[in-house]
């Protein structure tokens, strides 16, 4: 079975209550099957409202993060990699 997704950003630039109610509605009502979050600023995302909003969705989840120049992995300068190993672990 295929699995496909939308991004939240296409529904919202917001990841409080508000914003995640809308992109979860959004993309239920649109017909996908998995809801991606990007994890803009990781250590300040609410992990116990997005569980409470996506509980009684029928939608699966994954996350996702983007790296800076400073933290990219494909970077050729070894500090620029280190940064980002340490930005994703």
């Amino acid at each position: 079975m295929s699995v496909i997704g939308c991004h939240a950003l296409v529904w919202t630039g917001t990841f409080e209550r508000e914003g995640l109610i809308r992109a979860v509605d959004r993309t239920h009502h649109a017909g996908y099957d998995l809801l991606e979050l990007p994890l803009l600023r990781p250590f300040e995302f609410d992990v116990a409202m997005a569980k409470e909003v996506l509980a009684d969705s029928d939608l699966e989840v994954s996350a996702s993060m983007g790296l800076s120049d400073a933290t990219d992995i494909g970077s050729e300068d070894p500090q620029i990699v280190a940064a980002g190993e340490e930005t994703l672990n």
